[in-house]
């Protein structure tokens, strides 16, 4: 559970770093536009982006990747790893201990 909350962790690190950028990017064009998955995705490395996407069309077929993927890397990068960050956090917490007395 510790994994859980320290993966959870980083990538509400990482979801706050990509809300910074779209905030800075925002205060430089005078409104907010959050910026996609993919196009963070493809400024960081554009060779793995093409080749997810040659493999997942190969191994999975089309309809997975114009359906389903291209859904997720439209969406703001901040709101997928905010998203899964809290919920890892979530699912990794610590629970409580509880004590059940009968008389």
């Amino acid at each position: 559970m510790v994994v859980l909350r320290i993966l959870g962790s980083w990538l509400l690190l990482i979801a706050m770093v990509a809300l910074v950028w779209d905030g800075t990017q925002s205060m430089a064009n005078g409104s907010f536009r959050a910026t996609a998955l993919g196009a963070h995705w493809y400024l960081i490395s554009p060779d793995t982006l093409n080749l997810s996407q040659a493999a997942v069309k190969r191994f999975a077929g089309s309809f997975v990747w114009d359906q389903l993927l291209l859904g997720l890397l439209k969406m703001p990068t901040w709101l997928i790893f905010g998203g899964l960050g809290f919920l890892l956090t979530v699912v990794g917490r610590k629970r409580r201990s509880l004590n059940v007395y009968s008389n």
